[in-house]
């Protein structure tokens, strides 16, 4: 192993050490608290949770599917676009991120896909993906910044990256200076930076989105967390910021530990109950369902792979 990756893995370590050492101390203090007798599964709000989940990945397949469209002038079916979404999906679970970037390469490859609109229409993905959860969190924070200590702290940080993706859009949308644009150009001849345009793919990524925070607040209200308004926009908006910066500690697999402490720090405050049994509770079941969505998509993206993507005359099987 190089020092490079034993530094990297050594990074994920300690991420998850203090996380869920973090998480375990709170369960810890709180020991005496621990009353499970009040959770209770209501069906109806589980099931919305599903039907929320399956609406997220398709909002977010016609967004691969007019990213594709525009950086590659190719025009896909719904159901390749479902593929390239969910068919790497899983494999975020390993350290780094690296092998669901690889395998998504894989796939926008045998479509046949230049390398360097593959790597323009992998990079508007995620910019479009984490700037509409860092524009959410950024307004819920300023909202209940003042209200919840751990909040303030994490302003300046959430502030800071929503601000440099601003910047980023900036250039990258018909404002890219000539030498960068010339250097990208002359490194991977055939760049469409048309492809920065078009407002429907915003749309696709905001409901997208809306679609996955209502998944996780059905399921919390599932469990018996309030089903209110004004508990849901809190409850959405922690749900935001926790997605935020899992998606950015990309050392950790699936932003595993980071996302369940920053809920654990946002949404303790508003438990149900006295007892801390109703956080801990949720934030466990939202990661073994979480990673149940992304066995059931990644397995449903591979059978259509064999039954139908690898068939088209225009794809090598």
């Amino acid at each position: 192993m190089s020092k490079a990756s034993a530094l990297k893995l050594s990074l994920a370590l300690l991420i998850l050490l203090v996380a869920f050492g973090s998480i375990a101390r709170y369960a810890i203090i709180n020991s005496n608290s621990l009353d499970f007798s009040e959770i209770h599964i209501d069906w109806l709000f589980l099931g919305m949770a599903f039907l929320f989940q399956i609406l997220t990945w398709i909002f977010f397949s016609f967004s691969w599917k007019i990213i594709i469209r525009e950086a590659g002038n190719l025009k896909i079916g719904f159901t390749e676009a479902w593929i390239v979404l969910l068919l790497p999906q899983f494999a975020a679970y390993m350290p780094f991120r690296i092998e669901s970037l690889i395998g998504r390469v894989w796939i926008l490859k045998k479509i046949e896909l230049s390398n360097a609109n593959i790597l323009i229409a992998m990079f508007r993905f995620e910019l479009t993906l984490v700037f509409c959860a860092l524009s959410a969190s950024i307004c819920w924070i300023g909202y209940y910044g003042k209200k919840i200590e751990i909040l303030n702290k994490l302003f300046p940080l959430i502030f800071s990256l929503i601000l440099l993706t601003v910047i980023l859009i900036l250039l990258l949308k018909d404002r890219v200076p000539l030498k960068i644009k010339n250097w990208f150009e002359l490194k991977f001849p055939g760049l469409n930076w048309n492809c920065f345009r078009s407002p429907y793919l915003w749309f696709y990524q905001v409901l997208g989105w809306l679609a996955s925070a209502c998944m996780f607040w059905s399921l919390a209200v599932s469990l018996g967390w309030p089903s209110d308004f004004s508990a849901w926009v809190y409850g959405v908006g922690a749900y935001f910021a926790a997605k935020t910066l899992g998606f950015i500690a990309f050392v950790v697999p699936s932003g595993l530990g980071v996302i369940e402490l920053v809920l654990l720090a946002s949404l303790s405050p508003m438990s149900p109950s006295h007892s801390a049994a109703p956080i801990l509770v949720l934030i466990a079941v939202f990661r073994i369902w979480q990673i149940g969505m992304d066995l059931l998509g990644s397995f449903a993206a591979w059978n259509l792979y064999h039954f139908s993507f690898s068939r088209k005359t225009n794809i090598p099987s």
